[in-house]
Order: structure tokens, then C-alpha cells, then sequence
């Protein structure tokens, strides 16, 4: 379906999602804030492939798998949206990626908690082959989740080329990697809905700070809060009214491969 997220407006793109897998696992302390948990359990329960019992379940909807191939005009694609995609299974992941391989005029997004383990099932299945229309996200909110980025940056060892963080909700200061380690994208955004956190600007405006030292390409996608998000440009302060996007390593192909 069209999305409105912000980050997925890539020029020359037009914003998509796609949930071949939906659901997650109550890992982390998020799972009890999670927005996507929250809209399968009221809004989804029972209906387009949701279980009617436990809505946010990991569930594969192989309906949905080939939707990327009829999709004609270029789109830079959110990849389980509504689901983290590391708790799929080998072979669910290998559909997946198979997919996004044959559709080489889309641009996909693929965020995860869980790089570690999404990367010991695409070596199971998919080996170190890598694909250029591929950006691979991990999300952090404060400093001690840093480690996930340094699993994440081992992508690199397998061939994968742009990486990036997705640090949302902001909950503290960040120390972003220098070096041959730094990030190729950096997106920053609030928590939003009922209960939210509010966003120090002052670590946002670090982010930036320590993005612009590094060369990084930052976006900031929203202040967050309740009942309005506050995702518009103007609602942006002028100093945070970033949006740049990692530059591509070659142009998409307009060809369709083959599954």
C-alpha cells in the first residue's frame, strides 16, 4: 500500500510498503509501546491475514510476496513494515530477498532489531551474493542499543553496501562510529502516540552535528507527539529541517529480472 513515511520519498521514487511478514516477538522493552502491534491488535485482528488471536503474531503472507513485481513504476519500498523480518524464516527471507533481486527498479528499505540473526539466515540461504536496490536499517533510541549497529556493519563483510540507522525514537545521546565504521545514513525521528517521550532537540541537534563531521547523510523525520506527530517540514525547527538521502553506488535498472 502507499505510505506517507517521510524517509521513503527518495527523488525519483514513490513511497511504498510491503508486508510479506508481519508480527514480532516481545523482546525488547518497545514491544509494549509498539505502534504496528497496537494497529494489527485494534485495527487488523482478524482481517487481511492477521490471526483473529493474536494479530501481531510472526506470520508469512505469501499472498503478498510477489506484489513488488507488478508494481510498474519505480518505488522505494518500506520491506515489513508492520513486522520485523529477521524473525521469518530461512527460506521465507530467501522469498523475500528473491523478490526484491528481480525488481531492480525498486528501492528497498529493510529495518530490523535483529541483524545478527537476520544476517545468520541470509548467509544460510542467500551466501554473501548482495543487491544494489537494497538499504539495510537497524534501529536504536539510545546508546546502549549501539550494538545492533555493529552487528549490522558486519553486512558489509557479506558484500551488502548501504547501511544505515534508524534512530527512532531518540531517547538520549548517541555516539555515532567514525571511521570506515560510520553509517551510510542516519535517520532521526520522536516517539508519537499516546504516552509518548518527548525528544530532546538538543540530541537531535547532536545528531546532526556529528553527521555533518562525518559526512553522513541525515534526515529528520519527525519531533514526534500526541495527538500529532509533527512529521511536516514547517513543524520542523530551521536548523533540523534536514533531509538528505544516501547517494545510490549506480542507477536501478528498469528491467524486470527473473524469480
Amino acid at each position: 500500500m502507499s505510505s506517507k513515511i517521510e524517509y521513503l520519498n527518495f527523488p525519483g521514487f514513490s513511497p511504498e510498503t510491503w508486508n510479506p511478514f508481519t508480527g514480532c516477538q516481545p523482546d525488547f522493552e518497545c514491544w509494549h509501546r509498539c505502534w504496528a502491534r497496537k494497529r494489527a491488535e485494534y485495527w487488523l485482528r482478524g482481517k487481511s491475514g492477521y490471526p483473529a488471536d493474536e494479530p501481531f503474531r510472526p506470520t508469512w503472507h505469501a499472498d503478498k510476496l510477489l506484489q513488488p513485481t507488478r508494481w510498474q513504476k519505480p518505488r522505494c519500498i518500506d520491506v515489513c513494515f508492520m513486522g520485523d523480518i529477521a524473525l521469518a524464516s530461512p527460506v521465507q527471507i530467501q522469498c523475500v530477498y528473491a523478490v526484491m533481486a528481480a525488481c531492480r527498479r525498486h528501492l528497498f528499505v529493510v529495518c530490523t532489531k535483529r541483524p545478527h540473526t537476520l544476517r545468520l539466515k541470509l548467509l544460510r540461504e542467500w551466501g554473501c551474493g548482495h543487491i544494489r536496490n537494497v538499504i539495510h536499517l537497524t534501529s536504536v533510541s539510545m546508546e546502549m542499543e549501539m550494538r545492533r549497529w555493529r552487528s549490522l556493519s558486519e553486512f558489509w563483510c557479506d558484500g551488502w553496501e548501504c547501511l544505515g540507522l534508524s534512530v527512532e525514537p531518540l531517547l538520549g545521546r548517541i555516539s555515532l562510529p567514525v571511521g570506515d565504521g560510520k553509517p551510510d545514513w542516519v535517520i532521526v525521528g520522536g516517539e508519537s502516540g499516546p504516552g509518548c517521550r518527548t525528544m530532546e532537540l538538543e540530541h537531535a541537534r547532536d545528531v546532526l552535528a556529528q553527521c555533518r563531521e562525518l559526512g553522513v547523510p541525515f534526515f529528520m523525520k519527525q519531533l514526534g507527539g500526541h495527538p500529532h506527530k509533527r512529521s511536516k517540514l514547517e513543524d520542523l525547527p530551521e536548523d533540523l529541517r534536514v533531509r538528505e538521502f544516501p547517494k545510490l553506488n549506480e542507477e536501478l535498472s528498469d528491467e524486470q529480472g527473473t524469480l
